[in-house]
């Protein structure tokens, strides 16, 4: 009978330090679970914080000398172009009026590549600073909604200017690199303006459409 009893506190023991052992592994699989959910969202916090940063930085880039006085400049030869190109399409949409700018653009920067290297140079900083902005998605430290939504319009406009130039240095053998991440993120932002067609498409990440086709030509940032 003795050797029952012991037996049966045996059995009891264990099944507590089972049971302990059961309760202790619940809390630190809860434990766990907490501080993974708290890593998560540290680090989701510390991404939201480094776009903020990264689009600061371009923000105030963008505003300020000399992208200021070379966005006034590209504006005025942009208007300029557009009146002439108006002028014999007066019934051209703004699709059609980049078409047809493209050839003028091609032919006004080859002409101030030769004749004026320093405006020409100046010119290009425009590009230049949407190169930077290319890298900046491509290599994930921004997103493509935050550039279309911050700066789609001036995308295009630089678009309009400068692609069809750059394409025919390509053509003529010009390194495949040339403003490569200038040309990606052309094309990204056209893949989604092609899907905002409706105006609510786009959700919070969309620009205004009606103010964008009024915008085409405008370097102003959204």
């Amino acid at each position: 009978m003795i050797v029952n009893w012991n037996f049966e506190l045996t059995n009891l023991a264990l099944a507590g330090v089972a049971l302990w052992a059961l309760l202790f592994a619940r809390r630190q699989v809860g434990e766990m679970r907490a501080s993974n959910r708290k890593l998560a969202e540290s680090a989701a916090s510390q991404e939201r914080q480094m776009r903020a940063n990264v689009l600061l930085a371009l923000d105030q880039r963008w505003e300020s000398e000399p992208l200021i006085s070379q966005r006034a400049e590209m504006q005025r030869v942009m208007d300029e172009v557009f009146v002439q190109i108006r002028a014999g399409a007066p019934d051209a949409d703004m699709a059609q009026i980049r078409r047809l700018s493209a050839g003028v653009f091609v032919e006004m920067l080859e002409l101030w590549m030769r004749t004026a290297p320093g405006e020409y140079l100046r010119l290009f900083q425009i590009c230049g600073f949407f190169e930077t902005v290319g890298y900046s998605v491509r290599a994930g430290y921004i997103t493509i909604g935050d550039i279309h939504q911050l700066f789609g319009v001036s995308i295009i406009a630089a678009a309009t200017v400068f692609r069809p130039f750059i394409q025919k240095l390509l053509r003529e053998g010009a390194d495949r690199s040339l403003y490569e991440n200038f040309l990606w993120l052309v094309s990204e932002v056209e893949k989604r303006e092609a899907t905002c067609l409706a105006p609510s498409a786009c959700g919070a990440e969309g620009p205004n459409r009606a103010e964008t086709v009024e915008l085409r030509s405008s370097l102003i940032k959204l």
